[in-house]
């Protein structure tokens, strides 16, 4: 189970124990704001799971993209991982 569903289906617990919203955002640490989203989806019947195709593809775990890096990485082992970053379009955080 990802950790934002079972922050969600935390939320939606302790909603359903009818603390007030600003309760529920001080007890589990996230924004009110939060607290609302898992609202409005209860209200809807869309429960406490993602949306299908939600969320992006990490492109770091791509089998094509980690060959790729290392190919750079030993064409070119004097250049930094931030320039590498930069060409290959991606944060240095993601290298």
């Amino acid at each position: 189970m990802a950790k934002q569903e079972t922050r969600r289906i935390k939320v939606s617990a302790l909603l359903d124990a009818d603390l007030l919203h600003k309760e529920v955002a001080r007890v589990t640490g996230i924004s009110i704001s939060t607290v609302e989203h898992v609202v409005a989806a209860k209200r809807a019947g869309k429960g406490t799971k993602r949306k299908a195709g939600s969320g992006t593809t990490c492109q770091v775990s791509t089998k094509a993209f980690l060959e790729n890096l290392l190919t750079m990485i030993i064409d070119n082992p004097k250049v930094s991982l931030c320039q590498h970053a930069r060409e290959l379009e991606v944060s240095l955080d993601m290298i």
